[in-house]
């Protein structure tokens, strides 16, 4: 045991302050350490192998056990309910194996009490109440076992008990009313799924006669549309009996040929005798592949209508009727082990419906009897082509319709309605295009930009675009303030100038009447996590510059653009400051432990946590209401409030008084 001083920093909860302490040996060192991790664990029960270590160290001597007993009080006075718990254990291990630990805490008795047991414990609450409960389980505990030999620690139980009116035997049978309380949930819930059951068997007893006949009418209307493949073979007994003549035959037909010839001679001879007599070899096999996958599509005709409804409303019956209460009985019937005969049919049964079910969702019926007949009533008529003479371009009229133009009219009359006729044709004709030769070709460039350029029609802003002395507009105030009779009227004629007036005549707003282009590529850099990055900005990316086409690994697919990047990445690297070299940072720590490097820009160092076992409270405090406190009742917010309010309320005052003289001006 070395006698050399060591020193080490804590920080506390309560005040979030550093303490330096100066242990004078390791052990004390140790034993400090120790209770330190042990009591911000954050867990209800304390580690045995930690627990062992204290244990260990308070046996050497009684001078471990008194600084044991003060690093569990400063642990005790901490602002979290967890550490508190973790070092009241420790103290009652302690308390029951330690005489000097005992008079230690009888001593300051009522400090303990108060910071386990007190009125205003540390969050979190649900914590705070189990604390509260093993302390004061914990003591009654004390002053059963040493009561006798400690006097003031029997003066402290009945104080307790018949002062502040603790009951000390409601704590002990606080688990055993518990697990009665629970046995009593778990006996009533018990009983409600037995009645459930009664109800989901007697439900099953009633339906099942419906829904065994819904089934088998479904299974047998499928049957009946589409029939199984089996259907169409005939017996193995009637294949053999109809293929020994057809032997014989070719065997009688083959008499007088050399035995020498080959199985394929045989095997023509015998297909020349079947073609004689119109018989199928037998040996010829066609496969054919069927696509389970398929929907199978049904004509719906007269033969086969009544089928099709007998299928659809059997169908329709097991889908929202059968189907959903043989799924919910299976479920009720699952919560408890008994009726294991009634389960296993049940779920047969739903095996059957959901197989009935799928077949027949697999078939589609079309009314081919509508399409006929709509294909019927379409009667093809040969088209009439008439050879039209190319010179006239308009038919001539028959000269004896009626015209409202009377045929006595001379066009050199300007009163009468043909030469009016004339003259909107010729003005029509004039203001069409020019195809004169004087005016010269619009070039294409100038085409395509006249094409694209906006086209906006005259407006104010053209009329006053090169006006330089152009006047300020001005309006004449109304005051709505009292009666007439009340305002002046020279200070009802002042015209003031309209702000931005002059700039309001020479703008015009005009609308976006281009098209969108969504964007359809991403900046795909590599991120420090390894995935790419999402962004689907147009030109640059507010984390990694200008957007250039990658990989689906992320790598420049330009050479070009890969050593820009690489430029501008070693130009950064440049303009990093000169006490920021990498092997002078790893002297400083060494010799120092501290890190004095900067972060890179968009890295950020997650701030761990100094105790992750322990429940965050500034995490359990944020909650909704909170946040909504903090901005509702904002001194801003409450000042725009109060403002609003009072506006509404002077509305309401001159609404109600604005035309009495003497209310108004009060």
């Amino acid at each position: 045991m070395s006698s050399s001083p060591n020193s080490k920093k804590y920080k506390r909860l309560s005040n979030k302050k550093t303490i330096t302490k100066t242990y004078v040996d390791k052990l004390s060192q140790e034993l400090a350490e120790v209770i330190e991790d042990l009591t911000h664990t954050g867990k209800k029960v304390l580690l045995p192998t930690e627990l062992k270590k204290i244990k260990t160290i308070c046996k050497r001597s009684d001078k471990y056990v008194k600084e044991a007993y003060d690093l569990v009080m400063e642990h005790l006075e901490e602002n979290h309910a967890e550490v508190r718990l973790s070092a009241f254990q420790i103290c009652d291990e302690i308390f029951r194996r330690s005489h000097c630990f005992r008079e230690q805490v009888i001593f300051n008795l009522e400090k303990v009490v108060r910071l386990t047991a007190g009125a205003d414990l540390p969050p979190p609450a649900p914590v705070a109440c189990e604390l509260k409960r093993v302390a004061l389980t914990a003591i009654h505990k004390w002053n059963t076992e040493f009561g006798k030999n400690y006097k003031k620690l029997d003066l402290g139980y009945n104080y307790l008990r018949q002062v502040e009116k603790i009951d000390f035997t409601a704590l002990n049978l606080v688990d055993t009313a518990t697990s009665a309380r629970e046995q009593e949930v778990r006996r009533r819930q018990e009983a409600v799924n037995r009645e459930r059951i009664k109800k989901v068997l007697l439900e099953y007893k009633e339906k099942e006669a419906d829904i065994t006949t819904s089934l088998t009418s479904l299974s047998n209307c499928i049957n009946l549309l589409l029939p199984h493949p089996d259907d169409f073979f005939i017996a193995d007994s009637d294949e053999q009996s109809e293929s020994k003549p057809m032997s014989s035959m070719s065997q009688s037909g083959g008499e007088g040929r050399s035995e020498c010839s080959g199985s394929d001679s045989d095997d023509d001879l015998q297909d020349v005798g079947l073609r004689e007599v119109g018989m199928v070899n037998t040996k010829h096999s066609i496969q054919l592949q069927f696509m389970p996958s398929s929907e199978a599509c049904i004509d719906k005709t007269p033969e086969n209508a009544v089928i099709i409804e007998n299928a659809q409303e059997h169908a329709r019956l097991i889908g929202t009727k059968y189907l959903p209460s043989v799924k919910a009985w299976l479920q009720v019937l699952s919560k408890s082990s008994d009726k294991p005969e009634e389960k296993r049919r049940l779920i047969e049964l739903r095996g059957e419906l959901e197989d009935v079910m799928f077949k027949y969702g697999r078939m589609t019926f079309n009314s081919a009897a509508d399409d006929v007949s709509s294909d019927s009533e379409l009667e093809e008529v040969p088209e009439v082509l008439e050879d039209k003479p190319a010179g006239d371009s308009v038919s001539t009229l028959d000269p004896s319709i009626w015209s409202i133009i009377s045929k006595g009219e001379a066009v050199g009359d300007p009163t009468s309605a043909q030469t009016r006729l004339v003259n909107v044709d010729k003005s029509e004709s004039d203001a069409g295009p020019s195809t004169s030769s004087d005016n010269p070709p619009v070039s294409g460039r100038k085409q395509k930009l006249l094409a694209v350029a906006p086209k906006l029609p005259f407006d104010v802003d053209l009329y006053h675009w090169e006006d330089d002395k152009l006047p300020v507009p001005t309006m004449i105030p109304s005051s709505t303030d009292g009666h007439r009779f009340w305002v002046g009227s020279e200070s009802c004629m002042d015209e003031l100038p309209v702000p931005e007036g002059s700039a309001s005549l020479r703008t015009r707003v005009i609308e976006f009447t281009g098209s969108f282009s969504p964007v359809s590529h991403s900046c795909r850099v590599r991120l420090p996590s390894g995935k790419l990055c999402p962004r689907c900005d147009r030109h640059k990316c507010p984390f990694h510059g200008e957007i250039v086409p990658r990989d689906e690994n992320g790598v420049c697919i330009n050479s070009k653009d890969a050593m820009r990047i690489q430029e501008l990445q070693e130009k950064r690297q440049q303009e990093r400051p000169d006490w920021q070299d990498p092997k002078l940072l790893a002297e400083i720590k060494k010799a120092t432990g501290m890190d004095l490097k900067m972060p890179e820009k968009g890295k950020r160092k997650k701030r761990k946590k100094e105790y992750p076992g322990l429940t965050d409270l500034k995490q359990s405090e944020n909650t909704t209401t909170k946040r909504l406190e903090k901005k509702i009742f904002k001194k801003s917010v409450m000042r725009k409030v109060a403002t609003a309010m009072d506006r509404i309320d002077q509305r309401k005052f001159k609404d109600k008084y604005g035309d009495q003289f003497q209310y108004f001006y009060n």
